[in-house]
C-alpha cells in the first residue's frame, strides 16, 4: 500500500484540452479500496481545487523505491477527518503500474567489451558491462587506468 505522507500528483484530463491539468495532494489515509487525500492545489496557479463525486483522475506517485507508479481513480466522497479530504477509488495493487520514466530501457547484463582508444598505437584493454542500453554502456575496470579526454 501506499505510505501515508506520499505527495501525490494528479491529471485531469478534459476533452476540450490537449494538456491535462495537473495538480498535487498528499495521502492522507486510506482504507480498503479507498485513499483519502487533502485537496489538490493546481500546480501552476498555487489554489486549492474542488472536485465533485465522478470525476476521474490519473493519479502518480514516487514509491519507497523511487520508481513512478500510476493508476486510474475517481473521487467517490468528501469527508471531513481531522482535515477535509477527497475520498478516491484504489484499486489495487494488481492495478497500479510501474511508470518507465527512462528514454530507453536498461538492462542489466554482462557482456566482455574490447576497448582501443583513438588508433591502434594507444593502449588497448578488455572490461565487462555492468549493463547495456540504448543511451552507452558502462563498464568496470579491473585496475585503475588513466584516461584523458581531449575534444576536437
Amino acid at each position: 500500500m501506499i505510505k501515508i505522507g506520499t505527495t501525490m500528483n494528479l491529471e485531469l484530463f478534459k476533452q476540450d484540452q490537449e494538456e491535462p491539468e495537473r495538480y498535487k495532494c498528499t495521502l492522507v489515509d486510506h482504507s480498503q479500496g479507498y485513499i483519502y487525500i487533502d485537496y489538490p492545489i493546481k500546480t501552476n496557479t498555487g489554489r486549492t481545487s474542488f472536485f465533485f463525486e465522478g470525476t476521474r483522475f490519473q493519479v502518480s506517485f514516487v514509491g519507497k523505491d523511487g520508481s513512478v507508479y500510476s493508476f486510474k481513480s475517481e473521487v467517490t466522497a468528501r469527508r471531513k477527518l481531522k482535515i477535509p479530504v477527497l475520498v478516491l477509488t484504489f484499486p489495487g495493487k494488481d492495478q497500479v503500474v510501474r511508470i518507465q520514466r527512462r528514454r530507453y530501457v536498461r538492462v542489466e547484463t554482462s557482456i566482455d567489451v574490447a576497448i582501443q582508444l583513438n588508433n591502434e598505437s594507444e593502449a588497448s584493454f578488455t572490461s565487462i558491462t555492468q549493463d547495456v542500453s540504448g543511451g552507452g554502456r558502462p563498464f568496470s575496470f579491473q585496475k585503475v587506468v588513466s584516461l584523458s579526454i581531449c575534444k576536437t
